[in-house]
């Protein structure tokens, strides 16, 4: 079976400025296929975990001020982690192969760190760079993201400084190496009491992607921190895991008989075939025990049924369109996103100490509003403790207690 869809393959690439805080931001980017965070500011023994994504980390060393990386797949991504070798000290990357229909695609995720660390040299990270660079050259397809906090006009930046000089005379003869940024600012800082926008998020792509890979934005929305999230796109047939689905009505199963069934079926597991087998062997005859007691103990079931299910035919694959909604989400949400949104419009135009501190509180505000919506959501949605909900209630217990109000109000 073919294992792979044509689709617009989209890796949104945002630097957080921590992680925690901005759970709610990163649950509502569920419609990429991937997302790479930098400056996630996690730890080991932070955990972490988002529906719907398996996540590959890339934490800070503990003697770093700033730095650590994530990447988050949807769940039906097939792919697997390169491992590298190698002591870097002033960058931090992660690499992943993505298994496609066009072979592996390599993705490379960077970060280095603006804050000066007494000791090291411009000439010992772009020794660190070069190695990179040369990195890349063993993959057939790959793509290179994240924050360089390098400055050159070669991707929008007004001015140039020694890290983006030194990456654009390194590149730009590289006949493999495609830069995708626009020119469009990725950073903001306030300086001077001015809104300075800058270009230090950069997205670079294999030649033979480029075709493929070639849809780049900046979306117009921080999220509360000082990068904006990128969104690189293209139609590439990825391939997905196929997931097997056994799914069971337990309500209509008589359990009485179930446990006859496995009764009868208990001396199996005394027997020298089973006690001499693998552990797979076993694991496997368990399984095919458990399912042949459950499909005899229902009604209405044939053995054409029995057979579909332990020889395990009934399969169904997860559907890699379906994109989870956040059920909590309302009005309320909308227009502190809203608000948000043009306090930081507004300290584009109009910047000064004053505004710079409305638009944080009204950052702090809106995480905490999403926070708060979100609880109340899970709140009013689960069922107390105290509460038995009628569907756990049997029709006996209905009945009695039906026959108890009836003698009540006599």
């Amino acid at each position: 079976m073919d294992n792979t869809r044509q689709a617009y393959l989209s890796i949104l690439q945002w630097n957080s400025r921590g992680i925690r805080s901005k759970v709610e931001a990163v649950n509502l980017f569920n419609q990429y296929e991937i997302i790479v965070i930098s400056e996630t500011f996690l730890k080991d023994e932070d955990i972490y975990q988002i529906k719907g994504y398996n996540i590959v980390r890339f934490d800070r060393n503990s003697n770093r001020e700033r730095g650590g990386m994530a990447i988050l797949l949807k769940s039906y991504l097939k792919y697997h982690t390169l491992y590298l070798d190698v002591n870097l000290v002033q960058i931090e990357i992660g690499v992943i192969n993505i298994e496609t229909s066009q072979g592996p695609i390599s993705l490379i995720t960077y970060y280095r760190s603006p804050t000066y660390v007494a000791g090291n040299t411009l000439a010992e990270w772009e020794k660190e760079w070069r190695y990179i660079v040369n990195l890349t050259k063993t993959f057939d397809k790959f793509i290179l993201l994240g924050d360089f906090n390098a400055h050159h006009p070669w991707w929008g930046s007004s001015y140039s400084c020694s890290y983006g000089n030194i990456i654009h005379d390194s590149l730009v003869f590289e006949d493999n190496f495609v830069l995708l940024n626009d020119g469009s600012p990725t950073h903001f800082t306030i300086t001077n009491g001015s809104y300075v926008p800058s270009s230090i998020d950069l997205t670079f792509v294999s030649a033979n992607l480029y075709f493929d890979l070639c849809n780049w934005k900046v979306l117009d929305d921080s999220w509360g921190s000082d990068h904006f999230p990128i969104v690189t796109s293209g139609k590439i047939d990825i391939n997905y895991c196929k997931k097997i689905d056994y799914r069971y009505n337990l309500s209509k199963m008589s359990w009485e008989s179930f446990l006859e069934e496995l009764e009868t079926k208990k001396n199996v597991f005394n027997s020298l075939v089973y006690l001499n087998s693998s552990v797979i062997t076993k694991y496997d005859t368990f399984i095919n025990i458990i399912n042949t007691c459950i499909i005899n103990s229902m009604p209405q079931v044939g053995q054409r049924d029995v057979n579909k299910i332990v020889n395990g035919t009934t399969k169904t694959k997860c559907n890699p369109k379906v994109i989870p909604k956040n059920v909590w989400w309302n009005e309320e949400c909308d227009r502190a996103v809203r608000l948000r949104k043009a306090k930081l419009a507004s300290l584009k135009f109009r910047c000064n100490l004053d505004q710079f501190i409305e638009y944080k509180k009204t950052c702090a505000v809106t995480r905490r509003t999403l926070k708060e919506e979100k609880k109340n959501h899970l709140e009013n949605s689960v069922v107390p403790l105290t509460e038995t909900p009628k569907s756990l209630v049997s029709g006996q217990e209905l009945k009695l207690s039906k026959t108890v109000s009836t003698v009540q109000n006599l």
